[in-house]
C-alpha cells in the first residue's frame, strides 16, 4: 500500500512540475468547455415571440383569420392602417416583417390560390421565408375548408368554428435562455467534455512511455514494487486527475456560469465519472498494445476523435443517415450522452440502468484486455 501511495505521488509531482503542465491538463480544458458554455449564453433574456406587422388593402375575413390563426401560436401581430406606419415599424426594427394583403386576396382564396400576399423586411429572404412558412398553412387550411363548405359562405364560418372548437389547443409559453442554454449537455458541451477527459487521460500513457524510454520503468521493477502495482498506480492516479478535473469543470458552470443542465449536478458527476474510468481503461489497452511511441500516438489521435465524431459528440446524431446512428451504439461516448438525455427528458433513473452498465461493461472489458496483454509480455515494449 505505501509503494501504490509513492507511485501516486510521483504521478503527480511529475504532472505538474512544470507551470505549462498544469495549464494543459487542467486549464485548458476547463476554458475550452467554458467557452462553448458562453457561446451557448451569448443571447441572454427571455426569448420574445416574433413580431409581425399587417396591413389589409381591402377587407378580408380570410387574411384576418390568418392573422388570428398565428397569433394564437404565439407570433405578435400588429395591424397598421398605412404602409407608411408599417414602414417606420421597420426602420426603428419594432417589427421584424410586414404582411400585405393585397387587393384581390380574398378573389384568390375563393379560387383556391394564395395569390396577392407580400412580406416586406429589412433582413432578406431568411425573415421572409419563416414567415411565409409560418403563413402559408394557415391559409391553405382556409382554402380546405372552403373546398369542404362548396363556396357557401354561412356554411364556411359554420366549418371554421366547428374546427376551432374542437382543434387540439396549442399553449405558448416563454422559454427563458437560461433554461434553452442548460440543454447545452447535448451535442456540444459533451463532446467537448468527453473529448478532453480522454485527452487527459493520454497523459497516463506519455508518463508509462517516458519512463520506460528513460528505464525508471525497469529500476522501478528491481526494487520489490511490482509491475501490477505500477499499472494500478498509474490508472488511480490518471482516474483521481480526471475527477479534478470533473469537479472543477461542474463548479464552474453551476457558480460560475450559472447552468442549469436540467439533471442534478451529482448524477452528472457519477456519469462523467464511469466514462472517466472507461477512458482511462482505453487509454491503457492503447499502451500495452502499442510497439512504439510513434504508434501510440496515432493510435490515440485515430481513437480519440473517430469514436467522438462518429458517436455524435461534435454533430447530432439526428443529422447523421441512419446507419451511422446504428454504429454510434458501439461506442461509450454515446452510452454517456444518451443516459443524460434520459434523464433531462424523464427524470427516471431505472431508464438508465442499461446505460450504467454497458459503460461498467467498456471499463472491464477493457482492463481485461490491457491485463492480458501486459501478462504475455507488453512490458518488453521499447518506447524510443
Amino acid at each position: 500500500m505505501q509503494q501504490l501511495i509513492w507511485l501516486i505521488k510521483q504521478y503527480f509531482k511529475t504532472a505538474f512540475s512544470k507551470k505549462s503542465r498544469i495549464l494543459t491538463y487542467v486549464l485548458f480544458p476547463l476554458a475550452s468547455i467554458l467557452l462553448v458554455l458562453a457561446l451557448y449564453s451569448m443571447e441572454s433574456g427571455d426569448t420574445e415571440p416574433p413580431k409581425y406587422g399587417v396591413i389589409y388593402d381591402e377587407q378580408t375575413v380570410y387574411g384576418e383569420k390568418a392573422i388570428e390563426l398565428m397569433g394564437k401560436e404565439g407570433q405578435a401581430i400588429t395591424v397598421f392602417e398605412t404602409k407608411k406606419e408599417a414602414e417606420d415599424a421597420l426602420t426603428e426594427e419594432k417589427q421584424a416583417a410586414v404582411i400585405i394583403f393585397e387587393k384581390g386576396f380574398n378573389q384568390a382564396v375563393d379560387q383556391g390560390e394564395t395569390k396577392h400576399v407580400q412580406i416586406i423586411s429589412l433582413k432578406g429572404d431568411v425573415v421572409n421565408n419563416t414567415v411565409k412558412r409560418a403563413l402559408e398553412p394557415k391559409i391553405n387550411h382556409l382554402i380546405r375548408l372552403l373546398d369542404l363548405s362548396d363556396g357557401n359562405q354561412a356554411t364556411f364560418e359554420k366549418v371554421l368554428a366547428d374546427y376551432e372548437e374542437n382543434a387540439f389547443p396549442v399553449n405558448v409559453t416563454k422559454v427563458s435562455s437560461t433554461e434553452k442554454t442548460g440543454k447545452i449537455l447535448g451535442a456540444t458541451m459533451l463532446g467537448v467534455l468527453s473529448f478532453f477527459l480522454l485527452t487527459s487521460a493520454g497523459n497516463m500513457s506519455d508518463f508509462m512511455a517516458k519512463e520506460k524510454e528513460e528505464k525508471t520503468y525497469y529500476r522501478l521493477l528491481s526494487t520489490p514494487i511490482k509491475n501490477s502495482t505500477y499499472v494500478l498506480s498509474k490508472i488511480v492516479a490518471s482516474f483521481l486527475l480526471l475527477e479534478g478535473q470533473i469537479i472543477l469543470t461542474l463548479l464552474m458552470m453551476k457558480f460560475g456560469a450559472s447552468i442549469d443542465p436540467g439533471v442534478s449536478y451529482l448524477f452528472l458527476f457519477f456519469m462523467l465519472s464511469l466514462f472517466g474510468l472507461v477512458s482511462v481503461s482505453l487509454v491503457l489497452v492503447i499502451f500495452t498494445y502499442s510497439s512504439s511511441y510513434r504508434v501510440m500516438t496515432s493510435m490515440k489521435t485515430m481513437i480519440f476523435t473517430g469514436s467522438s465524431m462518429l458517436a455524435g459528440m461534435f454533430v447530432p446524431l439526428s443529422l447523421m443517415p441512419d446507419f451511422m446512428q446504428k454504429i454510434a451504439h458501439i461506442f461509450p461516448q454515446f452510452w454517456l450522452i444518451d443516459g443524460i438525455k434520459k434523464i433531462q427528458e424523464n427524470g427516471d433513473f431505472s431508464e438508465i440502468l442499461l446505460n450504467i452498465g454497458i459503460l461498467l461493461a467498456f471499463s472491464i472489458l477493457l482492463f481485461s484486455l490491457a491485463t492480458y496483454r501486459q501478462g504475455k509480455g507488453g512490458q518488453k515494449q521499447s518506447f524510443v
